[in-house]
């Protein structure tokens, strides 16, 4: 990930619209991700893994309306079976 958020937050907002089926697990409201949302995660992942962890970071920002459960937007990849690696997200 480049050091300027904002431009990597720009970069990656079309990426992160694929994984707008991810909400309602990422929100808590369902206790598995669907089938859309996998297929959207691992197309993301594809692209980079540094989507998510913009997405992931930019969870605590008030201005994003968006409430997401981190804990949960963690285990995504691992729900569904995708090979990236959160825990090393840069700062």
């Amino acid at each position: 990930m480049g050091g300027d958020l904002v431009e990597d937050t720009k970069e990656c907002t079309e990426q992160l619209m694929g994984l707008v089926t991810c909400l309602s697990y990422v929100q808590g409201e369902v206790a598995v991700p669907t089938k859309d949302c996998c297929g959207g995660l691992k197309h993301v992942v594809e692209k980079s893994g540094k989507y998510l962890c913009i997405l992931i970071k930019d969870s605590t920002y008030p201005n994003l309306h968006i409430k997401i459960n981190t804990s949960l937007a963690t285990k995504l990849s691992h729900s569904c079976s995708a090979s990236v690696d959160l825990l090393h997200c840069p700062g």
